[in-house]
């Protein structure tokens, strides 16, 4: 795996804000599939940005914006 992609067992992304039970928005992928996605602390698992469960991710990507040209 690229060495930006963070293994699910390392580490999971911040929450949106401390009132929200999911993260920021991330790239997800079980090393087959990709998705625009987030955890969900308060069911412990991830899902896709349209909410429907992701049950076998292995690693995430914080999305970078890109950068501006000078």
């Amino acid at each position: 795996m690229n060495p930006n992609w963070i293994p699910v067992e390392e580490r999971l992304p911040e929450k949106d804000n401390e009132f929200e039970d999911y993260s920021k928005l991330v790239v997800v992928t079980n090393g087959k599939d990709f998705w625009k996605g987030m955890y969900n602390y308060g069911g412990e698992d991830w899902r896709t940005f349209d909410l429907w469960l992701i049950d076998d991710a292995t690693h995430w990507m914080e999305i970078v914006p890109p950068r501006k040209e000078e």
